[in-house]
């Protein structure tokens, strides 16, 4: 028996490009808080793909499989890729039936996608980390710190 899957909207996210469309006066009224709040929350990790990007519905399909335990051909495809590219190389052939070309030259758009969100989430990371710190020493200057 398989569980039923719907899509939530389980999280509030503010992309750090689009805080700088906000009106400074604003700004200012909603990092404080935020910071405040911070140390009340948990830590989270967590990977963004946004609607526009080609992997979205992709990314939707391998959390549909994880929930419900049915997974579409196309991602288990990617995860059979991802099982033998993670062969040694002296296995290949038994990890793909003899067929070492069709290992060596296959690399799906999902693995591609996932090294991308990898390199975009250490960015953010930094990102955040950069934002905080010029935060805290913009609130210290006008606090005359």
């Amino acid at each position: 028996m398989t569980q039923e899957f719907h899509r939530e909207d389980r999280y509030i996210v503010i992309k750090h490009k689009d805080l700088g469309n906000v009106p400074v006066a604003y700004r200012e009224h909603l990092v404080r808080p935020l910071f405040a709040l911070q140390a009340h929350l948990p830590v989270r990790e967590c990977v963004i793909v946004e609607s526009d990007w080609p992997e979205y519905e992709t990314v939707w399909q391998m959390i549909e499989a994880r929930v419900t335990g049915v997974t579409p051909a196309g991602v288990e495809r990617s995860i059979q890729a991802k099982r033998v590219s993670n062969c040694p190389a002296d296995r290949l052939a038994q990890c793909r039936g003899g067929d070492v070309r069709a290992v060596v030259d296959e690399r799906t758009v999902q693995d591609y996608a996932i090294e991308h969100a990898g390199f975009l989430a250490n960015a953010a990371d930094q990102v955040l980390a950069d934002y905080q710190a010029y935060t805290l020493a913009q609130m210290l200057a006008d606090e005359g710190g």
